[in-house]
């Protein structure tokens, strides 16, 4: 069925890559923007530029159907869009801010060719204040456009952002026109409604890997409100987790001290529904492109407003720190690592995804050549985007097996299933120190060293 609306879907990142395949798969005509030809380009061949579980098939189903228009040319189609969604990036500026360039320049473009009574929906994640500003923005570029500005920040983690712009747990819409929101709303419930040919199963292999699905009556709950409390939702909600990651992580370091164990501990926290087991998983830390710039960009637009978030401060030195204390605790274990060769398994900042940005992983390899060690490495998707961030000694090795050869200690680093569920017992004659060090707590302890190696953990 192909649907009257028209969709305009600016900036092909996880999020608006994800969204621009998932609605022109379930009817929509789409054209979907990006000022990066390169990018563009690799979209028209049927794939994405990064590695997302289940994009590329939609990204060609789309394309087959026509509905998928993947353009550099805001002049040739913005204008036909009833609903131009804004997916750009907002990277963290030096100094914590947010960088929102390009979310004014968006601003400019649908002020100067958007169609009279546009919906221009906000979808990156923005400091709490910014919708009034862009709307100013776009008044003074064009006084007589009509139209609505929402705020609709998006809920999707990396690995399974494909499931999760199906299988959406909450919409959120601020704004001050109730019939825009709800004009938008339809069309969240149209994707809900139009994903009965879609194989759900083939795309959910890391969507619960850290949180659950909550479900409403309608398939996903419904927040609507005013545009402030929109954009405020949005980070909140990802520093609050960030805080449980790091609130975990700090009774790590004292779990390290006492001999108790944090899994245990955090499994019996976790009992009280008041507080839930979802991330409080302790480890090297968060990373990535979403939680690192939430929290220092909240903290910046607190400090603007008066507000010291010395909690959220805590929380970002606890995070920061975390990779130095394992390399502290493996030095208590083995000594010096100069001239150790470490079979760091694992680059990306979580499973299910290329991205390396900011990842505790890299800082981890990092500081291994740091400490005069050899670092050979091997991670399932993140070996091209790592390099860029690696420093040049890194050994790259094409499989789990040829990263273990002749290795002094092992280190998992991202809990990909592969290397949490690998056999590590097959090659404890190749790691000379008998030494693993389980940096996201995800491997069975006590087999480990049934198996006849050392193991550390983080807090175990």
């Amino acid at each position: 069925m192909v649907r009257k609306k028209k969709i305009a879907v600016v900036g092909t990142g996880y999020v608006g890559l994800s969204f621009a395949a998932v609605l022109s798969n379930v009817g929509y005509k789409v054209f979907a923007f990006d000022i990066d030809e390169e990018k563009i380009e690799t979209i028209k061949k049927g794939k994405a530029y990064f590695s997302e579980k289940g994009l590329d098939e939609l990204i060609s189903s789309g394309l087959k159907k026509g509905l998928l228009v993947p353009t550099t040319s805001y002049e040739d189609y913005l204008h036909e869009a009833d609903i131009v969604f804004s997916c750009v990036g907002t990277p963290d500026n030096c100094d914590g801010s947010s960088n929102l360039d390009h979310v004014f320049d968006v601003g400019k473009i649908v002020a100067n060719l958007g169609k009279e009574g546009v919906i221009f929906v906000q979808k990156s994640t923005v400091p709490v204040g910014t919708g009034r500003k862009l709307m100013k923005v776009i008044e003074e570029e064009n006084p007589n456009l009509r139209y609505s500005y929402i705020s609709n920040p998006e809920f999707l983690a990396e690995g399974s952002a494909v499931y999760d712009t199906f299988k959406m747990d909450r919409v959120v819409l601020g704004g001050d026109s109730s019939e825009a929101i709800d004009y938008v709303l339809g069309l969240y419930k149209s994707i809900n409604e139009g994903m009965e040919d879609i194989d759900l199963d083939a795309v959910s292999e890391f969507a619960h890997m850290y949180r659950a699905k909550n479900n409403g009556e309608e398939g996903f709950n419904v927040v609507k409100t005013n545009l402030e409390s929109a954009e405020l939702i949005k980070v909140t909600s990802n520093a609050f987790l960030s805080l449980k990651i790091s609130f975990a992580n700090s009774i790590s370091l004292l779990c390290n001290q006492t001999g108790a164990d944090i899994n245990e501990v955090m499994d019996g926290v976790g009992m009280d529904k008041r507080i839930g087991r979802s991330f409080l998983y302790a480890g090297r830390g968060y990373g990535g492109g979403c939680f690192p710039k939430d929290v220092s960009g909240l903290i910046s637009i607190a400090k603007e407003h008066g507000v010291d978030l010395e909690i959220m401060e805590a929380s970002t030195s606890v995070n920061s720190k975390m990779p130095n204390e394992i390399i502290k605790e493996v030095k208590e274990k083995a000594g010096s690592l100069k001239n150790k060769r470490i079979a760091l398994l694992g680059l990306s900042f979580k499973p299910g995804t290329s991205d390396v940005r900011k990842s505790p992983a890299i800082k981890l390899a990092n500081l291994l050549i740091e400490e005069k060690a050899f670092v050979q490495t091997y991670d399932p998707k993140a070996m091209e985007e790592a390099e860029k961030e690696l420093k040049d000694s890194v050994i790259y090795t094409s499989s789990i097996k040829e990263a273990l050869e002749e290795s002094d200690i092992v280190m998992i680093a991202t809990e990909w299933p592969e290397l949490t569920n690998y056999d590590y017992s097959k090659h404890i004659n190749d790691i000379k120190d008998k030494l693993i060090v389980d940096c996201q707590n995800r491997l069975d302890k006590e087999k480990i060293k049934e198996q006849g190696f050392d193991y550390i953990g983080v807090g175990r």
